[in-house]
């Protein structure tokens, strides 16, 4: 019998990609199959289900966390966007720099923008602030007090 080792033919398709960490979900499967396949003569052992539902609570309060933390990164961000609005700013945009003032914050979902010229840009690409001198229009006049 001759078995043909050449994989080269074969058609390549992208695997399905799954999601690597287990939620709560599959822990209440899992414990759940473990419970109902137990032989009934032999017990359950009560310190390993004790570490088990600790081990959840301890999961489902860093999922908790971490929801927190997503929510305090936004409201950063979105607290962090509406301090550079009327500033000049220089934005990383791919491999070019823009620079220019900001218009406007725009909060899409979980992302947060800032406008110069009608474009948005995510406000973590933000490399330099400046503040804009305010001009004097010609004829306009200058406290006195402010000179002295």
């Amino acid at each position: 019998m001759n078995i043909n080792t050449d994989y080269s033919q074969l058609e390549r398709t992208n695997p399905i990609q799954r999601d690597k960490n287990l939620g709560k979900n599959e822990f209440f499967k899992i414990l759940s199959a473990q419970l109902q396949y137990q032989d009934p003569m032999k017990g359950g052992d009560n310190t390993e289900f004790v570490a088990q539902m600790a081990q959840f609570s301890s999961l489902e309060q860093m999922q908790n966390l971490n929801q927190s933390f997503e929510k305090l990164m936004y409201s950063q961000n979105a607290q962090y966007g509406t301090s550079l609005v009327g500033k000049k700013v220089n934005v990383l945009n791919g491999e070019n720099i823009v620079n220019g003032e900001v218009e406007k914050v725009r909060l899409n979902g979980s992302n947060v923008s800032i406008v110069i010229d009608n474009k948005e840009y995510p406000v973590e690409n933000v490399l330099e602030i400046e503040n804009i001198k305010p001009t004097l229009e010609a004829g306009s006049e200058v406290d006195e007090q402010q000179d002295k």
